[in-house]
């Protein structure tokens, strides 16, 4: 039970985290970065297409990585199809959990622990869990956060991935602008754009 806590407080924003984009001032930052390593370079985090990562939201020494519209947070123009707000938690080495755990997780974030933890404020009467599914060593969750937001713009469904990659547990974490909302199946594909594209720039020994 601890783990699969931990598990869930890693999907959530720091705290001194405000959703705020920011545009870096290096040359990497200014034409679009979709590569980084986190935690002493031990694990590799690639963007999904047309989306850039945001450096100065982002802290690669504690594996938490923001992503969005490469417009957004670069000087080029690119946009994806899909656009939404991508946050990524990479746990510690030996802290992968959900393979072979995939139905004691999914069964977990629709308990009221569960939703504790899913809320920012630790109010389980907060969040409303809209669905569940899981494969393979993958757990995704779809939820709405009714307490304070601490940031604006973002609509208040949210989807939530969890998963093991070479001994890391992962978190990704999409929700769609409220300018521009994004459907739980567009959300989904998102999810696994994403999830994909960590488990390709780790595969094998050595990240490329």
């Amino acid at each position: 039970m601890a783990l699969i806590c931990a598990a869930l407080l890693a999907g959530c924003l720091p705290a001194d985290f405000g959703g705020g984009l920011q545009l870096g001032s290096d040359r990497a930052q200014a034409r679009g970065i979709r590569a980084v390593s986190v935690l002493d370079g031990g694990f590799r985090v690639r963007t999904p297409d047309g989306y850039c990562i945001d450096r100065q939201a982002s802290n690669t020494g504690d594996g938490f990585v923001v992503m969005a519209g490469c417009a957004l947070v670069s000087n080029t123009d690119i946009m994806p199809d899909l656009a939404a707000l991508i946050t990524v938690q990479v746990g510690a080495t030996g802290s992968a959990i959900v393979a072979g755990a995939e139905t004691d997780l999914a069964a977990f974030v629709e308990s009221e622990g569960g939703k504790a933890l899913l809320s920012q404020t630790g109010d389980a009467s907060e969040i409303d869990v809209r669905f569940v599914q899981s494969a393979t060593n993958l757990v995704e969750v779809w939820f709405t956060d009714e307490g304070p937001d601490r940031f604006d713009g973002l609509e208040p469904m949210q989807g939530r991935a969890f998963l093991d990659v070479n001994g890391h547990l992962v978190t990704v974490n999409v929700r769609g602008y409220s300018r521009d909302p994004i459907s739980r199946r567009q959300s989904a594909r998102l999810l696994l754009l994403t999830v994909d594209a960590l488990r390709a720039a780790n595969a094998g020994d050595n990240p490329a």
